[in-house]
Parts: structure tokens; C-alpha cells; sequence
């Protein structure tokens, strides 16, 4: 009944109710979700890359899909060291959400293989001439054990307090056996959870030397766990701002004419411990504003622990909607979950549509 091109070079997968096939577009390439309508038995093949057209190069040679996180990768080696993700959600007959996403893996000379296995992303990977085995965790509300929120680190490699340290009380530093070659890379180092008098889970522990396989650290750390890896940058930017209203035809419409001026952005988080929002007007320099989650007055705001707060976030703007760009970066390893944005603003009206 239907009959849709797709790439040789990669197989089609199946998520659900679905089926997602790329296509060559020139020197992109386009993702389709084919569906049959529940109702009428009518096969559609859906492109979701409609609103990112230009954004997935050409020639795709691996896809998987994760249907318990409705998730989509996919890979080109005309960028080798990264996935592409799609990001989808229904509710009932209805997607509300459809998001693509580029994952970076610094380092990675070639994504040899990936697949999901449940929650976790499996990936074979060639980093500098040696081949690696690595996994990640994909599901949003995973913790590290025995805590409160997970430790975002790249390569990311847990050492046990049962492995033998040695501590020189004199100058208050503590040895520490690790399984890899910390040298080649910045890695920094995190305390996990260990319950009793240890230090709490997440704080950031100070590298004082490195050698092939140990990792000289400050203080007394014998009866910690810890993780070591590499930090890592998220980055969102909201799409530019403009005033909606309901269309004839249904949906909204936006507003284009007239003049609107941003004066703040109000950001909405939830068990977050670091927000950073850079706000770049066009043809002017950079502002940064950083949240560290922390309410002065709150009783569970206390010294020494990273605490996982809920709030409001007001950032400043001050430019025309569509003449600035505003990102939301996270580039340490503590949580941040954004759930909604909201603005305030001055609009001018210079004509109206009858």
C-alpha cells in the first residue's frame, strides 16, 4: 500500500509501534517514523527531522532505538565522534515532544557499534588506535548507589574504599591505586556515597599528582569510594522567543510584526545543584549568570554537601527576542534538570491583522 526509499547502508529499527528508516538527502540526512493509524489501518511515515533538516550529516551506517526511554541514535562517520539522539514522547495519539540532540565523545577516532540493552547504551568505540567497551545509563531518573543524584562524568570509572591507599599524615595526602592510566586525560575526582562519618556523596576532591596507575589526593581519603572521569558540557539553546496566538486553522501562530523586548527569563528547576545560563545579544559580548541551587536563609542549605533544591531562576536579558541567543549550559559534573521557561517582556504593536 505504501513505498518509501531508504539508505542501503543502514537497516531500519523498530521502537513500539514503530519503524524508523533513514533516507539520503543530499548532505543530510532524513529520519521517518512509519506508523500505522491505529483507527483506520492508514500507513504513515512521518519525518522527523522536519524542523531540523540541515542538522544530521549525510550517510548514516548505525542506527538503534530504546522504546522503554523512547529514544533514537544514529551515526555518520562524516562526524566520528558523535551520536545523534532523538528524543520523543506520546500521550495517547499525540506527540508533545520531538527533540534532536548531538552527543560528543572527545577523543573517539570512529563509533565502531552501539545498541541499547534496557536502560543502558552499549557502545564500541576507537580512541587514539586502542578499542573500548563502554556503556551509559540513559535512564532520566537514575541515582549512584546510596545516593542522591548521579556523579556526570565522562568515562567514568568507580574505585571501591576496599582497594589498599596509603596516607602520609604529615602531609595529608592519600594514595590511591587506580585501574587505568589517569595521565592522558584531565580527570577529576568525586566522592561517592559510603554512609557513616565518610564525607558526603558528591563533593569535588582536590588532584594533587599523577602517575601510570595511582592518583596522589588531598586529605584523608582511605575510607572513601570515588569516582574518576572526565567533565563534560551540556548545552541548550531555546529557540528564539516570539509572542503566539491562535491560528484559524487551528494551532498557534507567531506574532512576527511589531517589536518585542526581553527584559528576563524565569527558569523553573527541579532537583538541581548547578544552573549556568549565557545570554549573547547580537553583536555584543557574553553574560553569564550561574545558580548553584543554594537559598541563603533555607536550613537545608548547609556547607560541605551538594543539596538538590527546587526554585525559580531569573536571568536578565535586555535584547530584542530575536536578536540575542540564550543557552543553558551545565559543564561540571552536578545535576540540573530544567522544566520550563518563562519570560517577561515589552511589546510594541505596529499594525494588526484583520
Amino acid at each position: 500500500s505504501t513505498a518509501f526509499p531508504s539508505a542501503p547502508q543502514v537497516a531500519p529499527v523498530s521502537s513500539g509501534q514503530s519503524i524508523f528508516f533513514a533516507m539520503d538527502r543530499g548532505l543530510f540526512t532524513m529520519i521517518r517514523e512509519y506508523s500505522l493509524e491505529p483507527d483506520t489501518g492508514n500507513a504513515e511515515a512521518d519525518d522527523t527531522t522536519s524542523h531540523v533538516p540541515q542538522y544530521i550529516p549525510g550517510g548514516p551506517t548505525l542506527m538503534a532505538a530504546a522504546p522503554q526511554e523512547d529514544m533514537l541514535a544514529v551515526y555518520s562517520p562524516k562526524d566520528v565522534a558523535a551520536l545523534y539522539v532523538y528524543k520523543y514522547y506520546w500521550a495517547q495519539d499525540q506527540k508533545l515532544q520531538s527533540s534532536w540532540s548531538r552527543w560528543e565523545f572527545p577523543g573517539v577516532t570512529a563509533i565502531l557499534n552501539f545498541k541499547f540493552i534496557d536502560s543502558k547504551m552499549l557502545l564500541v568505540v576507537s580512541r587514539g588506535g586502542s578499542v573500548f567497551f563502554e556503556t551509559m545509563d540513559i535512564q532520566p531518573g537514575a541515582v549512584d548507589p546510596g545516593g542522591e543524584f548521579v556523579v556526570n562524568l565522562d568515562r567514568r570509572v568507580f574505585v571501591t574504599s576496599k582497594t589498599g591507599r596509603i596516607y602520609d599524615p604529615y602531609d595529608k595526602k592519600t594514595v590511591v591505586p587506580v585501574p587505568f592510566d589517569p595521565t592522558g586525560d584531565d580527570y577529576i575526582c568525586v566522592t561517592g556515597a559510603t554512609g557513616g562519618s565518610a564525607s558526603p556523596h558528591g563533593l569535588k576532591v582536590q588532584i594533587l599528582d599523577k602517575g601510570v596507575d595511582t592518583v596522589t589526593l588531598s586529605g584523608d581519603l582511605r575510607q572513601e569510594n570515588l569516582y574518576f572521569g572526565i567533565s563534560y558540557t551540556m548545552r541548550y539553546r531555546l529557540s528564539d522567543i516570539f509572542i503566539r496566538q491562535p491560528s484559524q486553522g487551528g494551532g498557534s501562530l507567531a506574532v512576527t510584526q511589531g517589536r518585542l523586548q526581553l527584559i528576563k527569563l524565569i527558569l523553573q528547576y527541579s532537583k538541581s545543584t548547578f544552573i549556568q545560563v549565557e545570554v549573547t545579544p547580537l553583536g555584543r559580548s557574553t553574560r553569564t549568570y550561574v545558580h548553584n541551587g543554594r537559598l541563603m536563609g533555607d536550613p537545608e542549605n548547609k556547607a560541605g554537601i551538594a543539596t538538590l533544591k527546587d526554585g525559580n531562576f531569573a536571568v536578565p536579558i535586555l535584547a530584542q527576542n530575536n536578536r540575542v541567543k540564550i543557552d543553558i549550559v551545565n559543564d561540571s559534573y552536578l545535576p540540573s534538570s530544567v522544566i520550563s521557561a518563562e519570560w517577561v517582556g515589552e511589546y510594541v504593536q505596529r499594525n494588526r491583522r484583520i
